[in-house]
Formats: structure tokens, C-alpha cells, sequence
């Protein structure tokens, strides 16, 4: 059975209480930004009724147009793998920072430059995550009125016409 809209939705919320928790845990910067991002998340869950069951659920309004279910399951678990990518980043950077000085003049190029700085990772993953949900809310439009296209599937023009 392919996963549902409600299951996902939780993941992502649940994932997103972790990686809050996390941040403020270890005393490593304000999470407030990630807490936006799960408030604009937990917007469009409200909004579209993502975490109700029945039929007022976005699983049961969608459940016959896989063209709009689909591509919100996938942001969705785009959206989750991104937000395990921030946990391990985060993990990885720990434990570089226990070690010493010395590795960070091998990671310099040939001709002195740099590798890419350390939060522009984490700030292109922040990115990411903002993209997708906007991409969610853009999909909010077609949640609210989908057209029941895969009723509509395999019916012939004679089972129309009545003949």
C-alpha cells in the first residue's frame, strides 16, 4: 500500500520536535529558525487537514487524484530526508570540532583557497527545507478542489454515451 499523506506528515513533525530538541540540548545557536519552518509546516498540516482522519482528511480528499497526492507525498519525504541530512550534518560537525587544528590546513586547496565554509551547508539545507515547504503550500491550491482524475481512469466513451 503506498504511504499515506498522515503518516508522512507525522514523521516530518516528529523529526522536526528531534532536531529542535537537539539544538537546544546542546546549546549550539537559536533554533528559532527551524522553528519557523516547523511553524510554517504545521500551518499547511492545519490548513489542509493533513493530520485529521475520516472525511474531512487530505488522504481521504485525495484518495482519487494520485496527480496531486503523489507529488505532496514526495515533498513531503523530501522534506523528511532533508531534515535527517540537518541531523547527521550535525552529528558530522560535532565531532569535527574535537579535532585539532592541524586537519584544517590539509583541507585547503593547492592554490590556498578553502573548502566551502562550515554553516554554508547547513544554510543551503535551511534553504531546502523552506523551498519545500513552499512547494507545499503552492500544492495547497490544488488540494483544495482536486479533480478526481483517477475515478475517471479507464472508462471508455460508449460507458458515457449509454450505449
Amino acid at each position: 500500500m503506498a504511504p499515506s499523506i498522515l503518516s508522512s506528515v507525522i514523521a516530518c513533525h516528529n523529526a522536526f520536535d528531534e532536531l529542535i530538541d537537539d539544538i537546544q540540548n546542546a546549546d549550539e545557536g537559536d533554533p528559532q529558525d527551524w522553528a519557523g519552518e516547523r511553524g510554517r509546516l504545521c500551518m499547511w498540516t492545519a490548513y489542509n487537514c493533513a493530520k485529521e482522519t475520516g472525511p474531512s482528511s487530505l488522504d481521504f480528499r485525495l484518495r482519487d487524484s494520485s496527480h496531486v497526492r503523489q507529488p505532496i507525498i514526495k515533498f513531503l519525504n523530501d522534506l523528511l530526508l532533508r531534515l535527517k541530512e540537518v541531523q547527521k550534518a550535525r552529528a558530522g560537525g560535532e565531532e569535527s570540532d574535537t579535532e585539532s587544528t592541524e586537519d584544517e590546513d590539509e583541507d585547503e586547496d593547492a592554490d590556498g583557497d578553502e573548502d566551502e565554509a562550515p554553516g554554508t551547508y547547513m544554510d543551503a539545507l535551511r534553504s531546502s527545507v523552506g523551498v519545500l515547504i513552499n512547494c507545499l503550500n503552492g500544492m495547497s491550491i490544488l488540494a483544495d478542489n482536486p479533480a478526481r482524475i483517477d475515478h475517471r481512469i479507464g472508462v471508455k466513451q460508449s460507458d458515457v454515451s449509454g450505449q
